[in-house]
Parts: C-alpha cells; structure tokens; sequence
C-alpha cells in the first residue's frame, strides 16, 4: 500500500482504539469518584478526550506497528481501482487468505516465489481451502511474509518457459495485508476476516489498557507512601 494509504488506515484504527480506550477510562473513572459531586459529568468528559499521554503512547505504537507491515510494491506506480468491489471485479480469483507457505523456485530466466494461502474468505471463483500463486520479485512483487494474513486480488499470468498460466497477485488491485483493509474487508462482507482482526485489535487496546492502569495504580501507590 502507498504511504498515503497507510496514514489514512491508521487514522481510522486510531479512532476506533482510542474510542475504545476512552469508554474503559471513562468506566474507570466513574466508579473511582463515585463519591465525588459530579462523577458523571467527569466520567462522561474522559469519554470522548482521553489524556494526552494515553493518546500519545496509543499513536506511537499504532504507527510503529502499521510501519513494521511490508512496505508492498512502494517502487511500483498503479492506478489503484476506487473500491474494493471494482478490484474484485477486474481480478480472476479475490479471497482473504493467511500465508502458510512460501518457497522459491528458479527457473532459466527468472525467480519466483510460490506462495501457499489457506483461505479464510472466498470473494470471487475460490472453492478450494487452499491455494497456491506464484510471485516474482518485480517492482511490484508483493512481500509476503509466512503467517500474514492478506486480502489477495489475483489473476492469471503466463510462464514465458512453461508457457502455461497461472495465478499471480495483483498489487495494482489492492492485495495487502488486511491490518490496511478493514474497509475492504467492510465493503466486500468478509465478516470471519473482520471479526478476526477486529478481535486482534482488541487485544491489542486490552493489553494496553492493562498497562495504563498498572502505571496509574503504582503512582497512586507511590503517592500515597
């Protein structure tokens, strides 16, 4: 995905944590001062602005983490379709997949990666559990990385040696890494690959929060002595 795009998903992930991260503050705070005089008021205010502290942590690690995602096809100039219906539309074969296999194989004039999917989604023409496609290391080749989970528009290409097709991904119609497609995932319906990445997002805002309220609670303690 363009650098462009990544900032753009990492807003909308941002805005989805921290609304989450505001609700458990808001919640955490209402029962803390439920003795004060207005608790509500506070508790409803934490709501929608979180501390900015929390808001700076929360943002450091979305973007290292969204940035730490290959960098797919970045030297390679597409017009990208407008949604991701159109994608499905132009490729042969659009599922969401995780990578449970990749290997090289060389042949007289060129590499290529073969790339194995278990398929989580099938969008269009996919009736297998598995399948394989076949990669080069061109501009824009894909990097996939074993254990990822993508959201793949393939279509066929031609082996110049073998002369027989088989299935590439096309960067140029938005395959990527499904942390940068949720509205992808969204728009085609792919709910077991949304809910699958929703739930991860969880996680990730859960185990922050447990460390937020650890590092409260021990200033409250240091406080106190």
């Amino acid at each position: 995905m363009e650098i462009a795009d990544k900032w753009i998903q990492l807003g909308y992930t941002a805005k989805m944590v921290l609304r989450i991260v505001g609700i458990f503050e808001a919640t955490y705070y209402y029962r803390k001062n439920k003795a004060s005089q207005k608790p509500r008021r506070a508790a409803y205010t934490r709501l929608f602005l979180v501390h900015g502290r929390t808001t700076l942590t929360i943002w450091f690690i979305l973007f290292t983490f969204v940035f730490s995602l290959p960098n797919d096809g970045f030297a390679c100039s597409c017009d990208f379709p407008d949604t991701a219906q159109d994608s499905v539309k132009l490729s042969d074969y659009a599922f969401v997949g995780k990578v449970i296999s990749i290997q090289q194989e060389r042949t007289t004039d060129a590499f290529h990666t073969n790339i194995q999917f278990k398929v989580q989604d099938a969008l269009k023409n996919v009736d297998t559990e598995v399948l394989t496609l076949k990669d080069d290391l061109g501009s824009c080749g894909i990097q996939f990385k074993e254990g990822s989970t993508y959201i793949v528009y393939a279509n066929y290409g031609t082996d110049n040696e073998q002369t027989k097709e088989y299935l590439k991904a096309s960067y140029c119609l938005g395959t990527t890494n499904i942390y940068t497609a949720i509205d992808d995932l969204y728009e085609l319906k792919a709910w077991e690959s949304l809910s699958k990445l929703i739930s991860t997002i969880i996680l990730i805002v859960f185990v922050i929060l447990l460390i937020i309220v650890g590092v409260k609670q021990r200033n409250e303690k240091r406080k106190l002595v």
